[in-house]
């Protein structure tokens, strides 16, 4: 059995309850991720982004929307974005993924779509560098 990496996640929501429950609802390192960070201030989850380089940024699209996703990118962060909503229907969505969001996921944060999340994110990162997930 080979070394497992562990890719880095940060999580910004502007709900502290939500977002220790989403840390302890996911069995992150099983899925070879680690949460390295977290915030409720968009603008110092930005700068702590930047400083962290996670892979995958999960946060709560009220508070951050396009914007903090399009800052990150144009600033050069080299990662992945889910948004965590509770809008079952959001027009706003279809942007979100026109413009390289990977993935959604609905409040309160359901443990086996965040660990499919997961996974693709994993075989998405193994297959830009020419491994086989298995």
């Amino acid at each position: 059995m080979g070394v497992i990496d562990i890719h880095g996640v940060y999580l910004l929501d502007n709900d502290q309850l939500m977002m220790d429950s989403t840390k302890k609802a996911v069995p992150w390192r099983e899925k070879g991720f680690d949460v390295i960070g977290s915030n409720t201030d968009p603008g110092k989850a930005m700068i702590e982004i930047m400083s962290l380089k996670p892979v995958l940024v999960i946060y709560e699209w009220r508070i951050g929307g396009f914007t903090l996703m399009n800052k990150l990118r144009a600033a050069g962060a080299d990662c992945e974005f889910i948004i965590l909503t509770d809008y079952e229907s959001c027009t706003a969505l279809r942007d979100f993924f026109m413009n390289g969001g990977l993935d959604y996921l609905l409040k309160p944060l359901d443990k086996r779509e965040a660990e499919a999340a997961l996974t693709r994110l994993r075989s998405r990162k193994l297959q830009k560098i020419g491994v086989m997930d298995g």
